[in-house]
């Protein structure tokens, strides 16, 4: 199943690229579904759901999203179809918060407990920036937001109903069922996202 879904990524994003080459128009779209996509699927799948070795970094369903969505940002600058926007207030706001928390794993232990300051500042502030710049650059219309609207209500509705099945302990209402492990406490009750 694991080498399934690992085909089955590059696959879409292949398949991607061939539909921007013959529908100019479908670029418009494109990036921020890949990127709903992104947050979609680290919030309800992540790590335990799917994972392959990727080295020090583990490879996940998101994080090859989101590979293939900065890959797809650089093609529509290559192509001329995207333009970076000058930096604004909110972008230094952001730049100034993960350099003080990139400051702070630096000057601590960062290798403290098997790495997880290290691991916090790539998976909780680095991943993030990525897809703020990601997206920043997309051109969004109307149709577009009102699909953000319903996904992201949507995924706030099925965290909200698998926070209660989960303290309830209906784990037939849970998903994914691996969220139930009582080994892994971090997220039980507070509906995974």
């Amino acid at each position: 199943m694991e080498f399934l879904i690992f085909l089955a990524v590059p696959a879409v994003l292949a398949w991607t690229l061939v539909l921007i080459n013959k529908h100019e128009q479908s670029q418009a779209n494109l990036l921020p579904a890949i990127g709903l996509l992104v947050v979609l699927t680290g919030s309800v799948v992540g790590y335990e759901f799917f994972h392959l070795s990727g080295g020090p970094i583990p490879i996940t369903i998101d994080r090859l999203l989101l590979a293939g969505l900065l890959g797809l940002c650089g093609v529509f600058y290559l192509r001329g179809s995207e333009n970076l926007r000058g930096l604004n207030r909110a972008d230094l706001m952001v730049f100034a918060l993960v350099g003080v928390n990139t400051a702070s794993a630096i000057a601590h232990d960062w290798r403290f407990m098997d790495n997880m300051p290290a691991s916090r500042l790539l998976f909780f502030y680095f991943m993030p920036l990525a897809l703020y710049f990601a997206m920043r650059t997309v051109r969004l219309n109307v149709s577009d937001l009102k699909w953000f609207s319903l996904a992201l209500g949507g995924l706030g509705f099925y965290l909200a109903l698998t926070g209660v099945a989960e303290v309830m302990e209906w784990k037939a209402l849970v998903f994914p069922r691996f969220i139930m492990n009582s080994a892994e406490t971090e997220f039980l009750g507070r509906g995974r996202g």
